[in-house]
């Protein structure tokens, strides 16, 4: 099961009209521990910003899953919060399990289009109870082979 930390960067970024502005952008990495975290977004952000960058934040995340299509309209990041229902067996009660998934999709009702395919033939009773749009700018993933 990956763990996902979401991770702050504060950096001078030069804006459309030439001005200079610093801000501060969230970016999800996989990673084992906080300071593997920082080092994976670290060498992440070298590529993107010229001049210097601070890691302002790092924080594991409750995100279970990542759901990521290669999708031109696919430009923002959507926070779900699913209830899946099961029996206890001991009390003979529904007992509701929040799950939280991170959705990559153009629109939030795209978003929601891509959680229920997801579920398509799940076994598991499930209620969508929230999607979220968040100001996350991209998801860097672990792979074994170095490539991202």
């Amino acid at each position: 099961m990956n763990t996902y930390f979401e991770t702050a960067i504060r950096y001078d970024k030069i804006q459309e009209n030439g001005l200079v502005k610093k801000v501060t952008e969230i970016y999800i990495v996989d990673a084992v521990s906080f300071s593997e975290a920082e080092s994976r977004i670290t060498e992440e952000m070298q590529c993107f910003i010229s001049g210097e960058f601070e890691v302002k934040a790092i924080k594991r995340t409750a995100i279970r899953e990542l759901l990521r299509y290669d999708s031109e309209k696919s430009d923002h990041w959507y926070k779900a919060k699913m209830n899946l229902t099961a029996l206890d067996e001991k009390s003979g009660k529904e007992k509701k399990t929040p799950i939280y998934l991170l959705v990559e999709a153009g629109t939030i009702d795209a978003a929601h289009d891509t959680l229920v395919e997801y579920m398509r033939g799940s076994v598991s009773d499930y209620e969508i109870a929230s999607i979220d749009e968040t100001k996350i700018i991209d998801v860097f993933l672990y792979n074994a082979d170095g490539n991202n």
